[in-house]
């Protein structure tokens, strides 16, 4: 997912590379109750108190 590219059109139809497959995954997790995100390639750990339910 690294080397994948995500490309866009510029208006006259040409694709350039915009950034990796990797670097546009936005994901979040819970492990060992703990919660985290996945945002441009940086893992971040949740405080409780940062959540909304």
């Amino acid at each position: 997912m690294r080397r994948d590219k995500l490309y866009a059109m510029n208006s006259n139809g040409v694709p350039f590379p915009i950034c990796s497959i990797y670097t546009a995954l936005v994901f979040q997790v819970e492990y060992e109750k703990q919660n985290y995100i996945l945002c441009a390639e940086t893992w971040y750990q949740l405080k409780h108190h940062f959540l909304i339910k």
